[in-house]
């Protein structure tokens, strides 16, 4: 028989595996959709981008929130949030229209992983074991999501739109049965809020920051890089899917060590994946080779995912936490939102397989914090 805090620990899973699907969902869907329609391809990149940004926005405010709010509403809000975004671009499909559901997308993602993921810290028996039990829920989702959007695009547009709707709305209703708990209290007085500058938060922010770059090039210039290369869609595809099973598994699997070091996980982490993603150009030729590296990078990259969230939220005191993971968020939509940008000025001025090797390479920059040491500035350090 589960006890209450396995079944709530199970319930916030659950939630992470109907948000993920929608995410994934609602990532098929726009874009076919604003194409369907007669938008071009540069505006489905514009809506990418206003969805980062809107995300990045939300999260700025959202360690004030957790001490007005309980976590679960968070959940709630997000799977709210989605709905409306589905039901919005159902109704209509103006650009305006397409603007405001990615706005209200970002947001959703904001609020629900500062959320869930401050839910299962504060709910589990190890950060790192909650964690990445949720990812590995959340992850289950993303693979389910996107395919049952084509599917059922196929059939009619509406239809899809408004099963990502309703699934919205069952994530809002698992988050009314998530344990409810206290809203966070305000910070020491003595305490430094300034949590990035902390000795025992920055390498847990360093390896999130590695891990959201990593899934911005990912996501944006790895598949261009192989399309040059001469490989068709389906090793494209391919490919990529590999990427993103390696980096489920990474983040899922370190939920079973026990001794996880943050300064010697971000140097190993993020070694690799530099040293993975700045082998992409050099082996975009042959489709095995780039795929295991590629397999390698995601490891890595999903570990540290879920290792710098629960370092994070391990170096701070226990009313800080909803900060520290906030902060934590930031850092991640930020290297989500900035890496695919800095990839195209880079591109522009260098040969892509010297940019891409550029790029990789730049990845590991981060690891450097894990020598940075200054004195503490507070008595919470």
């Amino acid at each position: 028989m589960r006890s209450p805090r396995s079944r709530d620990g199970f319930v916030n899973e659950l939630g992470a595996f109907w948000f993920a699907s929608v995410l994934g969902m609602i990532g098929v869907v726009v874009p076919l959709l604003a194409i369907d329609v007669g938008h071009s391809p540069a505006v489905v990149g514009l809506l990418v981008a206003t969805s980062g940004v809107a995300q990045l926005l939300a999260r700025l405010r959202l360690a004030a929130v957790l001490r007005r709010l309980p976590d679960r509403v968070f959940v709630v809000i997000a799977g709210v949030l989605v709905a409306a975004a589905c039901v919005l671009l159902a109704l209509s499909t103006h650009l305006a229209a397409f603007i405001a559901a990615q706005a209200l997308v970002g947001s959703a993602r904001a609020y629900y992983w500062t959320g869930a993921q401050t839910h299962a810290v504060r709910t589990g028996r190890r950060s790192v074991g909650a964690l990445a039990r949720l990812n590995l829920f959340a992850g289950i989702g993303a693979l389910i999501g996107p395919f049952a959007a084509g599917v059922l695009f196929e059939l009619d547009p509406l239809i899809s739109l408004y099963t990502a709707a309703t699934t919205g709305l069952v994530t809002a209703s698992v988050g009314l049965l998530l344990a409810k708990l206290p809203v966070f209290a305000a910070p020491s007085p003595s305490a430094d809020g300034r949590l990035w500058r902390r000795s025992s938060v920055r390498p847990g922010l360093a390896m999130t920051t590695i891990s959201g770059a990593w899934r911005g090039l990912l996501d944006s210039f790895v598949p261009v890089v192989l399309t040059l290369s001469g490989q068709s869609a389906v090793a494209v595809g391919a490919v990529i899917a590999v990427a993103h099973v390696a980096a489920l598994i990474g983040g899922s699997a370190v939920g079973l060590l026990r001794d996880l070091r943050a300064r010697a996980s971000l140097i190993i982490g993020g070694l690799i994946t530099a040293a993975g993603m700045a082998c992409v150009s050099p082996l975009a030729g042959e489709p095995v080779a780039v795929a295991a590296v590629l397999a390698g990078a995601g490891l890595a990259a999903g570990a540290l995912q879920t290792i710098g969230t629960a370092a994070v939220a391990d170096g701070v005191p226990d009313e800080e936490r909803g900060d520290a993971i906030a902060t934590s968020g930031v850092f991640r939509a930020g290297a989500l939102l900035v890496s695919p940008l800095l990839s195209a000025g880079v591109l522009a001025v260098a040969p892509v397989p010297v940019a891409f090797v550029l790029l990789g390479g730049s990845l590991a920059l981060p690891v450097f914090s894990a020598w940075a040491r200054h004195p503490p500035r507070s008595s919470t350090e």
